[in-house]
């Protein structure tokens, strides 16, 4: 992917970049305990930048997403122990489905209701909810 996108595939070799295969909604991440204690114990930054895109499915269908961010959001809360760790997810636009303003508002609570509709910006919505929690 690094070399598709013509990023510097030399950073892939630095001693603080370890690319590791999970399962997002299963406990420990459905890694080894001890692999998950490593990470848990040298994590500083945690980036959820994938999402399903499928506007035809409805909100339960995004149950497995759901609980895989809350996974990594309990990771992020169980490494604040060995230091700052900041948690980034990547939302959609999309969850300003049903806004009617001309601006879009600053770090202020979005109504649910601006994102109802699909079950993929809904989703989105109950996500940045559980970010705030």
């Amino acid at each position: 992917a690094f070399k598709f996108r013509g990023l510097d595939t030399s950073l892939l070799e630095s001693a603080r970049f370890q690319a590791v295969t999970c399962v997002l909604e299963k406990p420990s991440l459905g890694m080894a305990q001890d692999l998950y204690q490593e990470i848990r114990a040298s994590v500083s930054h945690i980036l959820h930048l994938g999402w399903p895109i499928n506007l035809q499915t409805p909100l339960p269908s995004f149950e497995g997403p759901l609980m895989g961010l809350r996974s990594l959001i309990n990771l992020s809360k169980d490494a604040q122990e060995f230091g700052p760790v900041t948690l980034l997810y990547g939302s959609s636009l999309g969850i300003f489905r049903n806004y009617k303003e001309t601006t879009y508002p600053k770090e202020v609570p979005i109504a649910a209701s601006v994102a109802v509709g699909a079950g993929y910006t809904e989703s989105n919505w109950v996500a940045e909810r559980l970010l705030e929690i």
